[in-house]
């Protein structure tokens, strides 16, 4: 009876524990917490405290089981020595892994799962900036692993303590049971799943109920997707058209430069708001551009958001595209497609080769000519101290490696330097001073880096025969209330800008996303007979208002006209107004539009996952689909 005392009271102060790490959680990114009500709050604490039970259970399984080991062995000092051994080590990897995912959910807006393995050496080079930059961390990570230090009290055995063999197996036997029953979440028919902490509705509070050892414990590193038949062929073309002819035409063939910018969100643009911004030259670039406001990126990580925009496809799953069961798919990326068409191709990345996976992803899309931190003459001269080169001194490098390429050529550029952790050249420290936040005076130099860019693209001759698209991965840091919402937190720039062009401008109030970019470029170059995904659309199309769809923590969010619609886990709907409730906390009664929107969704779902299991989701503008092999 001792023992099963002794360990209940080890167990119940790991799920404290786990409740002020929660509460942590909570006031670091209070930017998201701080719409809801004290009693919704203190509702996701209490949800939380069953998760919070199975994970701690889950972690301490095998010290569980060896504190209940019958022998004399499990008596003596060697052994309860090595119990603590056990029992501190594998507390002190999860403690420091949820207090890792209070800065990383930041990145992800989503709790940490088994794809951050995926991360492997990046993340492992970069520990001691991570405890420099994040010492909050290191300093609650002290103080939580001191207090399960110092509350560990080796068990004493007692004479009091023998109920004879028969007594001692039963409790064993019932303490597992209720461990058991704890991993569970109790004793309903289906074990505790992630989507059981979103009952609420709202995306945010369904996190907070969380904890991050669950959700590594309980993910998977591959998914299957379980095919769906919602429609037939005919009916899936009325929801998602094939790429059609919309009247665009380069005339000749143009060069494309991608620029893709990291961690760049709408919100520090400041033409895209009522405030000054970050951002002057993307601001006078705008002007002279095509520019979509409501952009929405697919995803919010690099890993997802590269896929989405080579290839057309959002990232609807829990695992990358990249780290799938599908990577072995034949891919028509946009690359792939411009190179069949006698385009150079080649991809643009300061950070080391491998980074996010980034050199297989292009190579996957058809970029065949990869620039890493490796091919850069002057690496140590203008290394970042982190992750690779500054963004200034490697767009210079890269346009004046595109005027040695054969025209036409499509090049894609991943700038870093607004990467964690925020550096900026010493040079330029007093010029840039930021703003609230830290990435801010980041922002303000990559700013100046694209101009400075541009600068130099024109005076080499491929300039003025070139469409320049500008784009980002996904958001991150944020300070508006205006944009701290699952909406919100996707919105990043769309701008299509040409030199020596100017567009017959379609709505530019439409809804568009990443998956729009690749099927824009084929339009715009009129190759709309090329293969393509029916999971983006060409924003020259000015017969639709657009939309955008993303996948969150097992959440659905789909973007169309005014409308929002979110479907949970647990295939809960609702809708909302995505102009006049930015924050997604009043459901409209609107059963009509509700309807169309879960059509929507359910024609995405199924073209995505059919097309991704059986390895046809690139069509055609006529219509067939391009059946391929599972060899590359």
């Amino acid at each position: 009876m001792r023992l099963t005392k002794w360990l209940f009271g080890r167990l119940m102060v790991l799920v404290g524990i786990y409740q002020f790490m929660r509460l942590g959680f909570m006031i670091l990114n209070w930017n998201q917490f701080q719409k809801f009500h004290f009693f919704e709050l203190v509702g996701a604490f209490l949800v939380g405290l069953r998760f919070d039970v199975s994970a701690v259970l889950m972690s301490n399984l095998i010290f569980i089981l060896m504190a209940l080991v019958p022998f004399k062995l499990a008596r003596t000092d060697v052994y309860q020595k090595l119990l603590k051994v056990i029992f501190i080590m594998a507390n002190f990897v999860f403690i420091g892994m949820n207090l890792a995912d209070i800065e990383y959910y930041k990145f992800t807006d989503t709790r940490l799962n088994k794809s951050v393995l995926f991360l492997g050496n990046e993340a492992a080079n970069q520990v001691d900036q991570f405890i420099v930059n994040y010492w909050h961390l290191s300093v609650m990570f002290a103080i939580v692993a001191g207090v399960v230090w110092m509350s560990y009290k080796p068990w004493q055995h007692s004479k009091q303590d023998r109920l004879g063999w028969l007594g001692a197996g039963i409790l064993r036997l019932l303490v597992i049971a209720v461990a058991v029953i704890g991993i569970r979440g109790g004793l309903q028919t289906k074990p505790l799943k992630t989507a059981h902490a979103f009952g609420s509705g709202a995306t945010e509070l369904g996190i907070l109920s969380l904890n991050s050892t669950f959700t590594f414990l309980t993910s998977k590193q591959k998914n299957l997707l379980q095919p769906v038949q919602f429609y037939s062929e005919k009916d899936l073309d009325g929801y998602l058209p094939r790429l059609k002819d919309t009247g665009w035409s380069a005339g000749k063939p143009e060069n494309v430069v991608l620029i893709i910018l990291e961690s760049f969100a709408t919100e520090f643009i400041g033409k895209a708001n009522s405030y000054k911004g970050y951002t002057p030259f993307l601001d006078q670039l705008i002007e002279k551009s095509l520019y979509f406001p409501n952009n929405m990126a697919n995803a919010r990580k690099s890993i997802e958001a590269l896929p989405a925009i080579l290839f057309g496809i959002p990232s609807l799953m829990a695992t990358p595209l990249a780290k799938s069961n599908y990577q072995s798919n034949r891919w028509y990326g946009l690359g792939r497609v411009l190179s069949d068409h006698g385009y150079h191709t080649s991809f643009f990345h300061a950070a080391r080769k491998g980074t996010m996976y980034f050199d297989a992803i292009s190579s996957m899309a058809g970029l065949k000519d990869y620039y890493p931190l490796e091919r850069y003459p002057h690496v140590d001269r203008d290394f970042d101290g982190n992750w690779g080169l500054f963004d200034e001194p490697f767009l210079q490098y890269m346009a004046s490696e595109l005027g040695k390429h054969p025209q036409p050529f499509f090049s894609t550029v991943f700038t870093i330097s607004t990467h964690q952790p925020y550096h900026v050249p010493e040079k330029y420290k007093d010029r840039f001073k930021g703003g609230d936040l830290k990435i801010h005076a980041s922002v303000q130099y990559v700013d100046f880096a694209l101009k400075r860019f541009f600068e130099t693209a024109r005076q080499q001759g491929w300039y003025e025969n070139t469409l320049f698209v500008i784009t980002a991965d996904h958001t991150q840091m944020s300070k508006s209330v205006h944009y701290n919402s699952p909406t919100g937190r996707h919105m990043v720039p769309l701008i299509f800008y040409h030199p020596t062009k100017t567009f017959k401008h379609p709505n530019t109030q439409q809804i568009t996303q990443h998956a729009d970019i690749y099927p824009s470029v084929l339009d715009y170059l009129d190759l709309e007979g090329s293969p393509h995904t029916r999971l983006g659309r060409s924003v020259f199309d000015s017969s639709t208002s657009g939309d955008a769809v993303f996948f969150l923590s097992g959440n659905y969010w789909l973007v169309k006209d005014h409308l929002v619609l979110h479907q949970g886990p647990n295939g809960q709907q609702d809708l909302y107004d995505f102009f006049n409730d930015r924050q997604q906390r009043h459901p409209l009664d609107q059963p009509e539009d509700l309807k169309k929107m879960s059509d929507l969704l359910k024609a995405y779902i199924q073209q995505y996952n059919n097309g991704l299991a059986g390895n046809t989701i690139y069509s055609s503008s006529k219509g067939e689909p391009h059946q391929v092999s599972k060899s590359r």
